[in-house]
């Protein structure tokens, strides 16, 4: 087992503390417990906490947790709760493959779901899509993968896509797991709930369908650091299991607790989150090829007091809180995103450079439809 740096967290690691404006958030606001609490009908929620007995919770979460769990997904779902959706994609992997397995990852992704594969030493197939004005998912792309490597074990997707924000509808779902023929499809749907049109987990579609998410991006909870994973598979809930014991061994209590409360309040917490994505995307889509964006923090300087960028994504795909942009030549000239990225860090503004996603992406930025203030 032999891990590369994560680029993408290294760099979050790197600027901590350095700036106090993101453009390529990923995470709704968070959420203070008061206002949790405050959005809460029933009055015993505090006291519940308040009382709450710190001992380890169950081996696979809180009945309370799983409760609430259940009433998002199929009935026949097993579910592990894990610390963070980071944990269970840690799980799932390293559960399910081993050196010499050949894996199919969907490009570009959250690296994690590739760089665990490779630090196994797993053969990791590139599915990569392609972006412009037509931009549709290619199924035959897939198709031929599959059949030049019969071997292979898994397909890895994230829905929505992070960092591109392409949803796979039920109907594709359906077309990706008729080829799988039985392979394991895993799922990163950690954005899925800030979808405007719906998306069903794999994990309700699929016998062999893994669902990986968690409450810290479409619930503004990610101090919690409570995810989960969902599957019809039992056996495969009992593997993850086994492996949680070298990791974080139980969940907290406590965050569970919390995160069941958060979730009887799942309605409010999203629509709220929905509006602003919806908000956003209506000011995007008015000229996606050409989306100028205000740099309030820049009103003294006369050099990049906006920029103009362009999102290469049709409406109807959209899904989750993140677009992949890049900067328009005819504005910017020979400003790379590199260089963008240190001028905007001068002035305290970062934004998520695509080349942590993979040197094919080094000429875009991860730019989130969130901060609706800074547009026009």
């Amino acid at each position: 087992m032999l891990f590369n740096n994560f680029e993408l967290e290294d760099l979050y690691n790197s600027y901590e503390g350095d700036y106090t404006y993101s453009l390529s958030t990923a995470c709704v606001n968070p959420l203070s417990l008061s206002k949790l609490f405050g959005l809460s009908v029933e009055t015993a929620s505090l006291e519940d906490v308040l009382s709450l007995e710190l001992d380890y919770s169950t081996k696979y979460g809180s009945e309370e947790f799983l409760s609430a769990l259940k009433k998002l997904y199929k009935s026949d779902t097993c579910f592990l709760s894990t610390t963070g959706a980071a944990e269970a994609i840690m799980l799932v992997l390293s559960a399910l493959f081993s050196s010499g397995d050949t894996v199919i990852v969907q490009k570009p992704i959250y690296p994690s779901l590739y760089k665990i594969p490779e630090g196994l030493g797993c053969k990791v197939i590139s599915w990569d899509f392609v972006w412009s004005e037509s931009f549709e998912y290619n199924l035959e792309s897939l198709k031929k993968l599959i059949k030049e490597n019969p071997s292979t074990k898994a397909l890895i997707i994230n829905n929505p896509n992070n960092p591109c924000a392409y949803r796979f509808p039920k109907e594709e779902l359906n077309s990706i797991i008729h080829e799988l023929n039985g392979r394991y499809l895993i799922s990163d749907e950690v954005f899925k709930d800030l979808c405007l049109e719906e998306t069903p987990a794999v994990a309700d579609l699929y016998d062999q369908g893994i669902s990986i998410s968690d409450l810290s991006k479409a619930y503004g909870l990610p101090g919690l650091r409570i995810g989960w994973i969902a599957t019809q598979n039992s056996k495969l809930q009992e593997k993850f299991l086994s492996l949680k014991n070298f990791f974080s061994l139980r969940s907290s209590i406590l965050s569970e607790k919390i995160a069941s409360i958060a979730l009887k309040q799942r309605d409010t917490l999203l629509s709220t989150s929905k509006s602003l994505i919806s908000k956003g995307l209506e000011k995007v889509y008015i000229n996606p090829h050409s989306l100028k964006i205000n740099l309030p923090f820049m009103e003294n300087s006369s050099e990049l007091s906006f920029l103009d960028i362009c999102i290469d994504l049709p409406r109807d795909s959209f899904g989750g809180l993140c677009l992949f942009a890049r900067l328009n030549d005819s504005e910017h000239g020979e400003l790379n995103t590199e260089i963008l990225f240190t001028k905007l860090m001068q002035r305290k503004i970062f934004i998520l450079p695509g080349k942590v996603f993979g040197q094919n992406y080094s000429q875009y930025f991860r730019f989130s439809v969130l901060p609706l203030s800074l547009y026009e």
